[in-house]
């Protein structure tokens, strides 16, 4: 390889690992680990990284399509040591690069990867499949062997200091803070009340329990907790009055204690916005995403839709606090919003039904 060829394909490899933390931190995906996500680029044959390529562009621009966060969530985990030592305890030699490679393959033909790998002990017959794919790669290799350059058009500086905020900046240890204790566990189940008793705490009686507030919803992850609150619009005279959703974020402490309050991120939903959560919420639209909240416009809001839940993230730069509700629970957020929309604004001014609400958002979703 000559050297500025060398050179080019060294420059895409870092852009497209830097692509791949920012998009992990404003997303909210499970982070590669450090010190392999480098060399789990480089091994990639061509299209297994144009296909993580692409799906890191678009999910930069929140264009994704259906399943590219899950890709990109399985190439994190194929970079763990932890499930390469698993699968080698079966005599499967993978490394990143082909386990990635596998995955896109077998999916194809309607495997789904982490489950199977993970029930590996109980099927004998899914052991064999992977070690004829790993005897086929290697013939297949030693036939022609690959020698791959990610051929990427935006690694010529024509974008360096343009502001692009997905291409730009440093990755010191602190740019990944709120994304780094994301793992490819089932997300916690959502508490269906406001409250819960301390282990070994006495129950307190029913006649003694304040009532829960009004208009608010506690929502637990393994790695934060936003708590969701019906309340005016801070510029509540240029819309009459109407309500929104307010939402507080913290980090989860260490060891299980709780989550960080002292430490908490505050945003308010604007009027606009909130139709656009409902359709989300009602199933119309697979994400919604908005930044530029807060005095320093650095703030964001996303929530998605994904196979087994919903996923409510906030953030502010490099700080992502994501939250899994599954659907199940997602109930209670949509009852949230609608009764937020429902309320009446300024005096005079009647209270929609749920009813009422629902209807306009689907309406105002189909324009």
């Amino acid at each position: 390889m000559t050297p500025g060829r060398q050179a080019r394909e060294d420059a895409a490899l870092q852009v497209l690992e830097a692509l791949w933390l920012q998009v992990c931190a404003w997303r909210g995906t499970p982070a590669p680990e450090r010190n392999q996500a480098a060399g789990f680029i480089a091994a990639l044959a061509a299209p297994e990284r144009q296909a993580l390529q692409d799906a890191l562009t678009l999910a930069a621009q929140g264009r994704e399509p259906p399943g590219a966060l899950s890709l990109i969530s399985w190439a994190a985990s194929c970079t763990r040591p932890a499930l390469l030592a698993q699968l080698a305890s079966h005599g499967l030699a993978f490394t990143g690069a082909t386990l990635f490679a596998c995955a896109l393959a077998l999916t194809a033909h309607g495997w789904d990867m982490p489950g199977r790998l993970a029930q590996l002990a109980a099927h004998p017959e899914d052991v064999v499949a992977l070690r004829e794919y790993l005897a086929g790669t290697s013939a297949a290799a030693a036939a022609a062997p690959d020698e791959a350059i990610l051929d990427a058009p935006w690694v010529d500086g024509a974008h360096e200091g343009d502001g692009d905020p997905w291409l730009g900046g440093g990755w010191g240890d602190d740019s990944l803070q709120g994304s780094q204790a994301c793992s490819w566990e089932e997300p916690p189940e959502l508490p269906t009340r406001f409250e819960r008793l301390a282990p070994g705490a006495p129950a307190i009686p029913a006649s003694a329990k304040p009532a829960p507030p009004a208009g608010r919803l506690r929502l637990f992850g393994k790695s934060a907790a936003h708590t969701l609150e019906v309340s005016a619009h801070r510029r509540g005279s240029d819309f009459s009055g109407v309500h929104v959703v307010s939402i507080d974020s913290a980090p989860a402490l260490p060891a299980g204690a709780g989550y960080d309050w002292a430490r908490k991120l505050t945003l308010q939903l604007t009027p606009e916005e909130m139709p656009a959560v409902l359709a989300v919420l009602m199933g119309l639209a697979p994400a919604v995403r908005f930044a530029h909240h807060g005095p320093k416009r650095d703030k964001f809001f996303e929530v998605r839709r994904q196979a087994s839940s919903l996923v409510i993230v906030t953030g502010q730069q490099a700080v992502s606090l994501a939250v899994p509700v599954p659907v199940a629970s997602s109930y209670y957020v949509l009852a949230l919003f609608c009764r937020a929309m429902a309320m009446g604004g300024a005096p005079g001014q009647p209270a929609l039904s749920v009813s009422d609400v629902l209807g306009l958002a689907r309406s105002a979703h189909g324009l």
